[in-house]
């Protein structure tokens, strides 16, 4: 849901400053796409999504599954 990933963004917005929340919601859905950034939803209310940095796609390590 919208409000899921605005909640998200805006957690990361405190951190970044003078970045609009659509260009920043943009990047992180490139990254996801790029498989540089993970995107974990949790099923619960609210609703709560966390991202984290694939290490191993950004070193260019393949992943030993």
């Amino acid at each position: 849901p919208r409000e899921d990933k605005q909640a998200i963004v805006a957690e990361i917005k405190k951190y970044i400053e003078d970045i609009s929340f659509k260009t920043l919601s943009v990047a992180l859905k490139d990254l996801e796409s790029n498989g540089l950034v993970h995107r974990k939803e949790y099923p619960q209310i609210p609703p709560k999504v966390e991202y984290s940095l694939d290490l191993c796609q950004y070193l260019g390590h393949k992943k030993s599954n």
